[in-house]
């Protein structure tokens, strides 16, 4: 008798809450709906700062990639031997003989 009670709502309740219609389902448009205009200025500003984080995140990762990354392989590749020097140097040693 308790689950009863507790799923069941009282008459005032059932008859103040609106029936669910399909207009009031999420949809897949919905980012394309129109705001009214006085929330216009809020939205403009969140959506300002959203593209900018991620242009400026495409804008910093790009010169990573292209610029900083490849410097910094040449740099630390000055210092290492190529991966077949043992080979070469030991094909170098057997041909003098």
């Amino acid at each position: 008798m308790g689950a009863e009670i507790a799923t069941t709502l009282p008459l005032e309740l059932t008859e103040t809450l609106p029936d669910p219609s399909p207009a009031d389902s999420p949809s897949i448009s919905d980012p394309f709906l129109v705001v009214p205009e006085e929330v216009d200025e809020t939205v403009e500003g969140s959506r300002l700062a959203v593209g900018s984080t991620i242009l400026g995140g495409m804008i910093i990762s790009t010169f990573f990639t292209l610029y900083v990354t490849p410097t910094m392989y040449l740099a630390l590749a000055k210092n290492t031997k190529r991966i077949d020097a043992v080979d070469l140097d030991l094909k170098k040693e057997l041909s003098k003989k």
